[in-house]
């Protein structure tokens, strides 16, 4: 399915064999290929960001997230995100963010900013795993490697940057 090189091949075996004590359902060849292909050549690189994300995924509480977290109303009503209908060049599916219209200083002020990051862990997880996925994979008969993320900033001002709006966007970013 990824169309690994002989060399690549040999980088995830070894990868793999590197991890092979990290008990996770992250620890599998779908997402392992993930972290090699984001540090080609550097197997060593590739194994310490695996091992951050499963630290990170266990000190956020991910795995539970989509039972335990209910998002505040205000943020389904005024954080704008969907799937779209279609796929990217490589025929994955597109996910569309649209920050620039949303209000980051006043809905920091109404929830706070650790929410807003909360809520953007919830939303890609709900992205990962949701039914659409299903769907998807049966429509086109493959599963899904990657999910191509946009975050259109078309109406951002200064006045939206202001507050914590900054840090909390640079953190959803990263996150994606």
């Amino acid at each position: 399915m990824w169309q690994l090189s002989d060399v690549e091949h040999g980088q995830f075996l070894e990868l793999r064999n590197s991890i092979k004590d990290v008990k996770h359902w992250k620890n599998q060849p779908m997402e392992v290929v993930r972290f090699l292909r984001a540090r080609p050549g550097n197997v060593k690189a590739a194994e310490s960001m695996f091992r951050k994300m499963i630290n990170w995924r266990k000190e956020n509480d991910v795995e539970n997230i989509l039972e335990s977290y209910t998002p505040p109303q205000v943020l389904l009503e005024l954080y704008p995100g969907a799937m779209l209908e279609g796929c990217d060049k490589e025929g994955d599916p597109i996910y569309l963010e649209r920050l620039g219209v949303t209000d980051g200083p006043g809905l920091i002020a109404k929830v706070g900013a650790s929410e807003m990051i909360r809520h953007g862990i919830w939303l890609r997880e709900m992205i990962s795993k949701g039914q659409w996925v299903q769907d998807y994979e049966k429509a086109n008969g493959k599963p899904v490697k990657r999910i191509t993320i946009i975050e259109d900033l078309q109406g951002l001002s200064r006045r939206m940057l202001f507050g914590g709006t900054v840090g909390v966007y640079n953190e959803l970013m990263r996150l994606d």
